[in-house]
């Protein structure tokens, strides 16, 4: 995978934790190491001035 914004190939995954109650579900999201553009496992977005599952909500997604 390539970042859209920036085809850095270096991220730093992040370990966004159980995502249901029992949790069973876990999902990682992924920061890029060049531009900082956000991956977030757990909707498949690209989202900008986001760097970690708390901020996701508010994020702005990346169009590209």
């Amino acid at each position: 995978m390539n970042c859209p914004r920036c085809n850095g190939e270096k991220f730093r995954e992040i370990d966004c934790g159980p995502d249901s109650y029992e949790d069973d579900i876990s999902y990682v999201s992924e920061l890029c190491e060049k531009c900082g553009l956000y991956y977030s496992g757990w909707t498949g977005k690209w989202l900008i001035d986001c760097d970690n599952w708390r901020d996701e909500e508010d994020a702005e997604e990346f169009k590209h």
